[in-house]
């Protein structure tokens, strides 16, 4: 998966709805983009880089749902 948007409308998947295969492949994707940033201990940017990277592919994350 790259890090260019896969679904460009306006509707977006729900992060919860994906099933287990396709949220592994998403995290491995992620963790591919994420190499290219410096390292943090907040778990606010963590979640905020984690959100952001999903939205451009057409992922909707909310950890507090």
């Amino acid at each position: 998966m790259s890090s260019e948007p896969v679904n460009t409308g306006t509707t977006r998947r729900r992060w919860e709805t994906l099933c287990p295969d396709e949220q592994t492949a998403l995290l491995e994707a992620y963790n591919r983009w994420l190499d290219q940033w410096p390292p943090t201990c907040s778990l606010a940017a963590k979640t905020a880089r984690f959100r952001a990277w999903l939205e451009t592919q057409g992922i909707d994350f909310d950890p507090d749902r």
